[in-house]
């Protein structure tokens, strides 16, 4: 199954339980698969530099993975309980990232879905900030209410 789907997609940065930043993106995007796994793939383009990222979500088991790639290319998993390790990757080097998830969801319905990622960041080892990414997306072609 493919479907074309519009997206909602929020970012915030949270510290000490405060939001700082809160970014709103709306966009159009790819949802693939079946029961057994998920993809969500699109588009982002910064808006200082024009630069396009394309962003591909997989949803399996639980858990999500996110690969970007770009100027800030990164890929980050996400499982209940589980601290991963990795790579985020600049044009002025490589950052050693930390991700511990608090909250870990997705929900793939007919003809709409959500995803909802909340998140500790470390960057370099230093504490970065608390995250949290919430995804709405809904079947491009479905009627409107």
């Amino acid at each position: 199954m493919r479907k074309n789907v519009i997206m909602t997609v929020t970012g915030c940065t949270k510290r000490d339980g405060f939001p700082e930043d809160v970014v709103k993106l709306f966009t159009t995007g790819f949802l693939s698969g079946d029961e057994n796994g998920w993809r969500l793939r699109y588009t982002e383009t910064d808006p200082d530099t024009s630069e396009r990222s394309h962003v591909t979500l997989r949803m399996e088991n639980r858990s999500i993975s996110m690969s970007r790639d770009g100027t800030g290319s990164t890929l980050m998993h996400f499982s209940p309980g589980q601290r991963f390790e990795g790579m985020y990757q600049t044009p002025y080097g490589d950052l050693n990232i930390g991700i511990f998830p608090n909250e870990v969801s997705y929900r793939v319905g007919s003809g709409d879905g959500e995803i909802d990622l909340s998140y500790r960041l470390d960057i370099q080892g230093e504490y970065s900030g608390d995250r949290e990414l919430h995804i709405r997306f809904a079947d491009k072609n479905a009627p409107r209410a």
